[in-house]
């Protein structure tokens, strides 16, 4: 018991001070204060079981930072294959799907993202639903929609860079930027 106790009193001798250095180094790599906060605790959780494998007398910032370091690429490579096997569902149910006119519900889209393109006009709605939904060329969009290709990417384009603008906070606050 007092081996214990006298671990936790070390640990909290050399890790506890050094939060705030792993906070600003957390918000410099993601750049979002809840996901600093998050990564600041996971390093500390991981700090204290790997606590008996630390040298005493080393240099505990710099192995804390290394331990952060560590946590956030873990967590960065994880999203990303995330992403990328949400993007093979995504592509795979686009290619069996039969797009309905209003192209939303078969795809699977999150209602905030449906009310932003809904939100959005009529013409920008249509060119995205075909390109980026159902995948047609900008020829085959151009044809549908009875305008010039130029006009499609143009429409796109805009329509793109409005959700864009729209759902930043959505992306942010879900992890996809």
């Amino acid at each position: 018991m007092d081996n214990d106790l006298a671990s936790r009193d070390s640990f909290e001798a050399c890790v506890l001070p050094l939060r705030g250095r792993l906070r600003g180094s957390a918000l410099a790599l993601c750049r979002s204060s809840a996901e600093a906060d998050d990564l600041v605790q996971e390093t500390v959780l991981r700090a204290w079981r790997f606590w008996p494998k630390y040298r005493q007398g080393s240099n505990c910032s710099a192995w804390l930072q290394r331990i952060l370091r560590n946590v956030f690429i873990n967590r960065y490579r994880a999203l990303r294959r995330e992403r990328e096997i949400l993007g093979l569902v995504r592509d795979t149910q686009l290619a069996r799907a039969d797009i309905p006119p209003d192209g939303l519900d078969a795809v699977g889209m999150g209602d905030e993202v449906k009310s932003e393109i809904s939100a959005l006009s009529s013409e920008f709605q249509t060119i995205l639903l075909m390109v980026d939904v159902e995948g047609c060329s900008y020829r085959e969009a151009a044809s549908a929609a009875g305008c010039p290709i130029g006009t499609v990417m143009s429409r796109l384009h805009r329509a793109r860079n409005a959700l864009r603008s729209r759902l930043a906070p959505y992306a942010l606050a879900h992890g996809y930027a």
